[in-house]
């Protein structure tokens, strides 16, 4: 999805419902080959959180391409793409495909981020 691209997001809040209307911005992250990223997210090591929770990040490595596009130690990818990701195995499904853009839904703390690549 390109810069400016025009999403509708829908949301669970305290059981309802809501919809959130987005634009996608341009990171003010440093750029990164994506050939890099979507071979493993480089720097970042991930493992399953419980049963189909997300993939919890365990530790990014200072200068990688993982930090350089924003993971942080304890985050969550909960979704890829607009798909859900419950495991790592959803997660290299989709990074497999080689998508020219990767969105991460990402759970920090009590808030949802996201972490668009191209």
């Amino acid at each position: 999805m390109p810069v400016g691209s025009k999403l509708t997001l829908g949301l669970l809040r305290d059981g309802k419902q809501v919809n959130v209307n987005l634009e996608l911005q341009q990171s003010s992250q440093n750029q990164v080959d994506s050939s890099t990223i979507f071979n493993g997210i480089e720097g970042a090591e991930m493992s399953n959180k419980g049963k189909d929770q997300g993939v919890v990040v365990n530790n990014v490595k200072t200068g990688t391409p993982a930090a350089q596009i924003g993971l942080k130690k304890g985050d969550v990818i909960i979704g890829a793409n607009q798909q859900a990701v419950k495991n790592i195995a959803e997660l290299r499904k989709i990074l497999d495909s080689k998508p020219s853009v990767l969105a991460l839904n990402i759970q920090r703390g009590d808030s949802t981020i996201y972490l668009l690549m191209q």
